[in-house]
């Protein structure tokens, strides 16, 4: 198959592949949306503006506005382009927060999303429900992902928009003599290698007829902060003189953890990819890039 992809801005290109055609492309703009969208039969929007704690809580507005207006003005063109399967990467930050593991049935919209992702989790609440109106409309197959928090090569590593694994492995290859985590080494985090989100993205193009559907697509097993320092510092080579753990700046979940068994059971799609595993292959990476990477 042919794939054409779409860029905003010049970090360079995620794959250099002959049958990828790169299309620079504001998806803002209604004229942008429908010229990238001409002739496609399948189409996967995963394109976001995304950044961790602290741009949530130097900037709250920024993942709201943008993405809200995107989904807008892209959803829109997708109606009216017509595919014949849409996939769309929402967030598992679209819970209210929870203990346990949350079924994709237990998405509660009278709830509040937990304090510290609201702008993104609303603006994503508000995605899926144009994704369920896009289907009702226009009868275009409507898959919706749900993935964890994700990494794996080509993340950001810029440190005001680095989520908490990204930020680890940046700060471990630079072999910080003491390392100082924010929050509670106790804080979970379900992390998912990039590799298993495309697979699951495959699987969702791939997968029987459906009008609407969402998806949890997590590791399954959450990881604490500490050991994600721990796997980073070991794949950098790193020993400090100790890991010290401080307050957060901002009020983030103690725990985030997702049941992916409906993935398993109606699209086949397990993940594959051990956090240590993919903490140690995403090291590679930055080592080989970090010197051309702007992000």
């Amino acid at each position: 198959c042919r794939i054409r992809g779409t860029f905003r801005h010049d970090h360079g290109l995620f794959l250099d592949d002959p049958r990828v055609d790169y299309v620079r492309a504001d998806l803002t703009d209604p004229e942008d949306c429908a010229g990238v969208l001409e002739g496609c039969a399948l189409v996967v929007h995963a394109a976001a503006v995304t950044g961790g704690s602290r741009m949530n809580a130097t900037r709250p507005w920024r993942q709201a506005t943008d993405n809200t207006v995107m989904d807008v003005r892209f959803l829109e063109a997708v109606a009216n382009a017509k595919p014949l399967r849409l996939v769309y990467i929402s967030t598992a930050s679209v819970y209210q927060p929870f203990d346990g593991s949350m079924e994709e049935s237990g998405l509660d919209l009278n709830l509040p999303p937990h304090p510290s992702v609201t702008g993104a989790a609303l603006a994503k609440r508000h995605g899926e429900q144009l994704c369920r109106f896009l289907a009702d409309t226009s009868g275009v197959s409507t898959v919706v992902l749900r993935p964890t928090s994700l990494y794996g090569p080509g993340d950001k590593f810029d440190p005001l928009r680095s989520t908490v694994t990204a930020a680890m492995i940046r700060r471990a290859l630079e072999k910080e003599g003491a390392f100082v985590v924010l929050g509670s080494p106790d804080i979970q985090r379900d992390i998912l290698y990039a590799d298993d989100l495309g697979r699951a993205v495959l699987a969702a193009l791939r997968g029987r007829d459906m009008r609407f559907d969402a998806f949890n697509v997590g590791y399954g097993k959450p990881v604490t902060v500490e050991q994600i320092a721990r796997f980073a510092l070991a794949s950098a080579g790193h020993e400090p003189s100790g890991i010290a753990f401080t307050d957060a700046p901002v009020d983030v979940a103690g725990r985030r953890g997702v049941s992916r068994i409906k993935a398993a059971l109606h699209l086949g799609w397990r993940p594959r990819v051990a956090p240590q595993d993919g903490i140690a292959r995403t090291m590679d990476w930055w080592k080989e890039n970090r010197d051309r990477w702007t992000k």
